[in-house]
């Protein structure tokens, strides 16, 4: 997906020594018994950071995405096929999706397609990440050509994000079912009058 930014190790680095200065035990506390490790990965440490999709099949470039996103501040949600990708989008709202165009099965196209079909991504920012010189179906996704430089993908991702009106949060699919079950169950229920003067409001 891309080539290694020369300054993440660097990054990498300073966040593992910071982590190890944090856990580390001062003189005082010499002879008490260890404490639990810290659970750096708690949800509270999510709270507030933008949320990105990323659907990638190659494990190596999820797994680097991965902490080039987390050291920028994001919470990813990694995704190795389009299909997975849609699931994700069905049972949550992003802030951002970043796919890949050649995934096995369905492409990222498919994916971005069929969310947008589906009401899952209204102003939500897409990328389509590739090497193709040319993404078929792609017409109207911003499109990332490979290979990139990582800095500039997270400084795009985060213009965009600033761009893009802000959203109420969006009711998962099978809430909206439910409701709307429910909003029918209650109709049937109600009187006969009661429901013509409804009917009457709504061709009004």
């Amino acid at each position: 997906m891309a080539a290694r930014s020369a300054t993440l190790p660097d990054t990498a680095s300073r966040a593992s020594t910071a982590a190890d200065r944090m856990t580390s035990r001062s003189g005082a506390d010499a002879g008490q018994p260890s404490p639990a490790p810290w659970p750096f990965r708690d949800d509270a440490d999510t709270l507030g950071r933008p949320t990105i999709l990323v659907v990638e099949d190659d494990a190596d470039i999820r797994e680097m995405l991965g902490m080039l996103f987390d050291l920028a501040g994001f919470t990813m949600l990694p995704c190795g096929t389009a299909e997975a990708g849609l699931g994700v989008l069905r049972q949550r709202s992003v802030d951002v999706v970043l796919t890949d165009y050649a995934l096995p099965y369905r492409s990222g196209v498919w994916l971005l397609r069929e969310a947008a079909r589906e009401g899952l991504l209204e102003s939500t920012p897409v990328f389509i990440v590739t090497a193709h010189p040319h993404v078929e179906g792609g017409e109207g996704f911003e499109i990332i050509q490979k290979p990139f430089d990582l800095d500039d993908l997270v400084a795009r991702l985060r213009q965009r994000m600033q761009a893009s009106p802000a959203e109420p949060p969006r009711v998962p699919r099978a809430q909206r079912r439910a409701r709307a079950t429910k909003r029918s169950a209650i109709d049937s229920n109600a009187p006969v009058s009661s429901r013509r003067s409804r009917a009457k409001q709504k061709r009004m």
